[in-house]
């Protein structure tokens, strides 16, 4: 009846004794058990009726009829409800439980305990939901809409006060706690239909203040101070800010206050956030009018009427030179400057600015002279900054606008604003910045000037600014002309060369510029054959590199790293090549037991490119494995494992490691041939199998261009250094 049918249905069906669905067994079942508990019938007459089972075998039995009994421990009770379209029966909540029998018709803010759980209360707010003793102790219960009220209860013989305020929970959306000192001070003064201020019910020296704040009508009584409520200053709020009002003293005097946020006032900890304060001079003098003028408008003081006033950055401000503002008709301020207007004597003035302090109209003299009227003409939406223009007097002077105001330029801010204008030129006006373009060759950098009048000056840049920044992009790994270490001389400088290292170009050491290559991060550990011989590229330089020595490091652009080894005049690898070859489904080598070997298309497609081996690095010929061959020897060249008997383990003095690794063979029974008995390799100058270093028993090499391998045999690659 509670919601089991469904899966007694669901395990049923799971048996798999028919393909079909189970019988409709449910309102049968149901049936049963209603008759079995005694369950009358649920519908439309009886909904919101609760039912106690009389079955004594149910776990749902009910020892007394009555559903409200005191003292029945049977709380389980089933209620007749809506179920979708229809009606069921189902366990009460407890809610349900303890209003089912409330009259239907009570006030919306009824409060009333439990009628099975007697300890719980239950408040009437739209719906019937959990409430707090304190609803039926009070005069009223705390629903939504008596949100803010306060009330009282007599403790200990002390009235204490209480408010309806938010819950805590979402059962509780709406309860009584217990209401702070301003909150019982200001029980009673219900809600205003302005910002008023009243002294407090219980704390008589305490003024409160109420206003709407976010002016959502969402008004609410704050702390004030004991200026709010004296009779002609009234609430100091939000809404009346800046205001200024005048008190009369017993005396006769007037004492001037404004409303203002910027006095610190404390009241129980609280800061006030609007406080009536001594208003000064200034305050006064312009109370009265207004915040919508315009910019430089004067006005003579309301009290002080030999004060002049201007009007700046949306404020009234005591004016920086009465007379010449007088006799101007407007004040020079911000906003003004450089701005040209006739005085009442007939002479045309400038409003200059100084500094902060030192805003005054002048005759035009100096820049003045040469860029008066400039305002007055400036384009729609005034100028830009990094505008330049020359001189009205003197011609051959180039001013630029900056900050909101013209200053001395340079010959260099007109070509570069005028003639380079489609390369973004512009006037030299962030100290740092560089041109994107070459004039006579060079970049230039905006500096800022300790000395002289122009206080920004196009110079020229650094030479390896100059000689390096169209190749910014090429300086990183792998780059073919700038990640291997090569020199680049400068153009703009002969005598200096500069190499690439770590992501930006620096100048080349003696030791580096005397070698032909730099030693930068990108190649450390590599060997390089130098003008003095192999040296390796270290974190203290180039240092010589001998054989039989340390090895060097190789890396591709794969990710795979490399030992190589100096041997005689030749560098090698000292590893076989592990570079896939594979393009779309399709590759030109196969990857057995830990090594990679190539057929001959993988020298026809990718040895020219630079695809197979290393930059820098390339297939070597038969010439070049016989060098090697004679140079070193067969047996100073195999490893010392990995050879049968018949053939023996070389010496490996120089590192070489070549290892008996065969080849793969891919013509009828495909694998691995020759493990243990042949090391080859790969040679650029033959058609199918090139220069072959063979493991024998007189340990001598031999080369071979064999017909019969017709592209079915792979090998292994090693690479050398080119010179």
């Amino acid at each position: 009846l509670n919601g089991g049918l469904p899966k007694i249905r669901a395990n049923v069906e799971g048996w798999k004794l028919a393909e079909s669905a189970a019988p409709a067994f449910e309102q049968h079942v149901t049936n049963f058990w209603m008759q079995e508990l005694g369950v009358d019938k649920c519908d439309s007459s009886n909904v919101g009726a609760l039912f106690a089972v009389k079955n004594k075998n149910s776990a749902y039995y009910a020892a007394n009829d009555s559903a409200y009994t005191d003292g029945d421990n049977s709380l389980v009770r089933l209620i007749c409800a809506t179920s979708g379209n229809s009606y069921a029966w189902h366990l009460a909540t407890d809610i349900e439980k303890d209003t089912a029998a409330l009259a239907k018709d009570l006030p919306a803010d009824t409060a009333v305990a439990g009628k099975i759980n007697t300890g719980f209360v239950y408040v009437k707010d739209s719906v019937w939901r959990r409430g707090t003793v304190l609803d039926t102790a009070l005069r009223a219960s705390c629903v939504a809409a008596n949100r803010g009220t306060t009330d009282s209860l007599i403790v200990k013989h002390e009235p204490v006060w209480y408010i309806c305020d938010v819950g805590d929970d979402a059962s509780v959306p709406f309860a009584w706690r217990e209401a702070t000192t301003a909150e019982a001070d200001t029980a009673g003064f219900g809600t205003p239909d302005r910002d008023t201020a009243r002294v407090g019910n219980v704390n008589k020296s305490l003024v409160y203040v109420f206003e709407d704040a976010d002016g959502n009508g969402n008004g609410k009584w704050r702390y004030g101070t004991e200026l709010d409520a004296l009779p002609g200053l009234g609430a100091c709020t939000k809404n009346n800010q800046s205001a200024v009002e005048g008190v009369t003293t017993t005396g006769g005097d007037t004492l001037w206050y404004t409303c203002a946020s910027d006095k610190i006032v404390l009241v129980n900890g609280e800061q006030v956030p609007y406080v009536w304060r001594e208003a000064q001079n200034i305050e006064v003098d312009t109370n009265g009018l207004g915040h919508s003028h315009a910019v430089g408008d004067i006005a003579w003081g309301n009290v002080n009427k030999n004060l002049l006033y201007v009007y700046e950055n949306n404020n009234w401000v005591a004016s920086y030179n009465k007379t010449m503002d007088v006799l101007v008709g407007k004040g020079c301020v911000d906003g003004l400057n450089g701005v040209v207007r006739r005085g009442s004597d007939g002479v045309n003035y400038t409003c200059y600015i100084r500094n902060e302090v030192d805003k005054n109209w002048v005759q035009p003299y100096g820049i003045m002279l040469d860029t008066v009227g400039w305002a007055q003409a400036a384009p729609v939406g005034g100028w830009k900054n990094g505008a330049v223009r020359n001189g009205k007097v003197n011609s051959e002077i180039t001013y630029v606008y900056q900050d909101g105001k013209w200053r001395y330029g340079s010959e260099l801010d007109s070509i570069f604003a005028k003639e380079y204008a489609s390369q973004r030129g512009s006037a030299c006006i962030n100290e740092g910045d560089t041109t994107g373009f070459r004039h006579e060759d060079r970049y230039y950098v905006c500096t800022r000037q300790t000395v002289g009048d122009t206080v920004r000056k196009w110079v020229t840049a650094p030479d390896i600014y100059s000689a390096t920044k169209d190749l910014r992009d090429r300086c990183k790994e792998f780059d073919q002309d700038y990640g291997y270490g090569d020199t680049l001389f400068s153009r703009v400088d002969p005598g200096k060369t500069y190499v690439c290292d770590n992501g930006s170009f620096r100048e080349a050491t003696y030791q580096e510029e005397s070698e032909g290559r730099g030693c930068v991060n990108y190649i450390y550990d590599h060997i390089y054959k130098l003008k003095n011989g192999f040296n390796r590229c270290t974190s203290n330089g180039w240092v010589a590199a001998y054989e039989k020595g340390p090895s060097g490091i190789l890396r591709d652009t794969d990710g795979n790293t490399y030992r190589t080894v100096v041997i005689g005049t030749q560098h090698w690898m000292a590893e076989n090549l592990n570079r896939s070859t594979k393009h779309g489904d399709y590759s030109e080598d196969i990857l057995k037991d830990g090594v990679r070997y190539y057929n001959v298309y993988a020298l026809k497609y990718y040895a020219n490119d630079g695809r197979l081996c290393p930059f820098g690095w390339h297939l070597p010929d038969t010439t070049a494995w016989r060098t090697l061959q004679k140079y070193a020897g067969s047996t100073a060249l195999k490893s010392t494992t990995g050879w049968n008997e018949y053939y023996g383990n070389g010496t490996d003095d120089y590192g070489f490691a070549a290892y008996p690794d065969g080849y793969y063979y891919t013509y009828g029974l495909k694998g691995v041939s020759g493990k243990g008995i042949y090391a080859e390799f790969w040679s650029s100058n033959t058609s199918r199998m090139g220069g072959l270093l063979m493991g024998t028993t007189s340990g001598i090499s031999t080369y071979d261009d064999d017909e019969s391998t017709r592209g079915y045999n792979y090998w292994p690659i090693r690479c050398i250094q080119d010179n």
